[in-house]
């Protein structure tokens, strides 16, 4: 009974909502409570970037969600990943780790895979609060020596108008930290920090031990499944 309660109330849902996307921007319907609440959950501004108030007021909830989640510095990966971590140890626990005795696998899987799952978050942990290469007054002066204007490829002096210093070159001011650093490359929602000069090293680590640890317990997951259909079909 419960789950067909809350299958027709995820069904009203969805159905409310394609017809607000369907019929909330038509002329016809602009005075109407479709419109209005088109506008309330989608707004009436095309962006996402939600840089300046004049767009914010235009703005809808799911727009104001992206720009959170895209634009700013939050912790919704983060606690995503820390979500993703626990389901495979429980998926470990309850589905591989019974079946690595010895048996159907071996013994030894129980070893690696803790010590694979392990290893990911002390690599995260590691590439989440190391230093990403921000430059501020203090050590813009130390940058500068390090990346030299050459006169060739770097030539033309840059100012930073947010941070208030000369941009060294192989920098960038980010946008969603607020701060200049660098050999900037990108944001990354996942460590929830830019990855620079500083940090790169240990967010492509980051990726590596994650990547491999998946596969690993991919590769663990395959042959327990194949052991089984084995022994379903001798």
């Amino acid at each position: 009974m419960i789950v067909q309660i809350i299958g027709g109330v995820i069904f009203i849902v969805i159905a409310l909502l394609v017809l607000i996307l369907v019929f909330g921007r038509l002329p016809s319907m602009q005075n109407s409570v479709i419109a209005s609440a088109y506008n309330f959950l989608f707004g009436s501004c095309k962006s996402n970037d939600l840089k300046t108030d004049e767009v914010k007021k235009k703005s809808g909830i799911f727009q104001r969600c992206i720009n959170y989640v895209t634009n700013e510095r939050n912790p919704v990966f983060v606690i995503f990943y820390g979500l993703l971590v626990l389901s495979v140890a429980l998926g470990y626990v309850y589905g591989i780790g019974p079946y690595c005795d010895g048996d159907h696998v071996d013994i030894k899987h129980n070893v690696y895979i803790i010590l694979s799952i392990l290893s990911s978050v002390i690599s995260y942990i590691i590439a989440y609060n190391a230093d990403n290469g921000q430059i501020n007054k203090r050590n813009v002066e130390l940058f500068e020596s390090i990346y030299p204007y050459d006169g060739v490829l770097y030539s033309k002096i840059r100012y930073c108008e947010h941070c208030k210093i000369i941009k060294p070159p192989r920098s960038r001011h980010c946008e969603v930290t607020g701060r200049c650093v660098a050999r900037q490359d990108h944001f990354c929602p996942w460590i929830n920090n830019c990855v620079g000069a500083g940090n790169y090293r240990y967010f492509l680590l980051f990726l590596l031990v994650n990547g491999l640890t998946a596969l690993y317990i991919g590769y663990v997951a395959t042959i327990i499944v194949l052991n089984f259909a084995n022994v379903k079909y001798d």
